[in-house]
């Protein structure tokens, strides 16, 4: 059981979700995006 991994995943989701709303409410420029597709990448890596 991974129960444990699981909820720190989910504590990291939120922090990774929070933090992208805080950027993308400071800056709109294309590194914005690149942090997203990065942060996207990782979730799948962790998930898959």
């Amino acid at each position: 059981m991974r129960g444990g991994s699981r909820l720190e995943w989910a504590i990291e989701f939120t922090f990774v979700r929070s933090a992208d709303l805080i950027l993308h409410s400071r800056l709109s420029f294309n590194y914005n995006s690149m942090y997203r597709y990065a942060a996207n990448l990782a979730i799948e890596k962790y998930l898959f």
